[in-house]
């Protein structure tokens, strides 16, 4: 059987697999694999660098991936998940964790980050006029309920394993995780991510829901959370923000940037 060794794991991903006996192949892309495993989370075996908190990265850029097709079952021992009928075991016994590293200690300020929203928007080419226009979301009410109330309708909106409105979802999410206090906001985000949670079991993709839940936890995939914190706190430039949001899937990334924009928007 062929092995194939994870150099880092996301640190939400590694106790759902010590959960987990069961798994399936989800998806198949150029970046990698998409797993669905019994226990209702997705992870991604990364042929790529980049990191996230469901992120399993694989030694040699994957080159041990065989081809294989959605449906293909697996199972998940104490430190590999096994896919006996493709020949592959992939062990994360010694892969290193992985999570979001604390936020900046510096933030610019309120005006200096909307000079710093608009370069990024221009110097990417993130058409979010039109996002908005797609999404009509309205936040009146930065609070647990208010927010359940405004993404509500967007779970599942738009098509993909992610679709949009579960992106913006994130973005927002994700930014009042990391920086909301300190931008001014107070939001029980225990009380939001529960209430999400349930709401996304429903509406929307298993994926998407879990990266809903991950963002409420102040985890996301590394390229989010450097745009973020690049906006916020001004390094780094707008330049390598605007690339990291346009490399998080064909449109994810710009969908994020709404999410995030509805928040510092209207930071007090």
């Amino acid at each position: 059987m062929q092995r194939v060794d994870v150099l880092t794991i996301g640190a939400v991903a590694r106790p759902r697999l010590g959960e987990a006996r069961g798994a399936s192949l989800l998806g198949v892309t150029r970046r990698g694999w998409l797993v669905l495993l019994d226990v209702g989370w997705v992870i991604f075996l990364s042929r790529e660098a980049r990191r996230g908190p469901l992120t399993l990265n694989l030694a040699e850029a994957g080159a041990g991936l065989p081809p294989a097709s959605p449906g293909l079952t697996g199972e998940v021992t104490g430190d590999g998940l096994i896919f006996a009928e493709a020949g592959l075991r992939v062990d994360f016994g010694q892969a290193a964790l992985w999570q979001a590293p604390p936020a900046p200690a510096e933030m610019l300020p309120a005006a200096e980050r909307s000079l710093r929203l608009a370069e990024v928007k221009k110097t990417g080419n993130l058409d979010v006029v039109d996002s908005f226009a797609v999404h009509n979301i309205q936040i009146s009410e930065i609070n647990a309920q208010g927010l359940v109330r405004a993404l509500e309708p967007l779970l599942g909106l738009g098509r993909g394993l992610t679709p949009s409105g579960d992106d913006l979802a994130v973005g927002l999410l994700l930014t009042l995780s990391r920086w909301g206090k300190r931008l001014g906001w107070e939001v029980d985000l225990a009380a939001l991510g529960e209430a999400l949670a349930a709401l996304a079991a429903r509406r929307t993709t298993t994926l998407a829901a879990n990266l809903i839940a991950c963002a409420c936890l102040g985890q996301a995939d590394e390229r989010l959370l450097l745009a973020l914190d690049g906006i916020v706190s001004g390094e780094p430039g707008p330049a390598e923000c605007a690339a990291a949001l346009r490399d998080w899937g064909a449109s994810s990334g710009v969908d994020a940037l709404v999410g995030m924009t509805l928040v510092l928007q209207q930071t007090k």
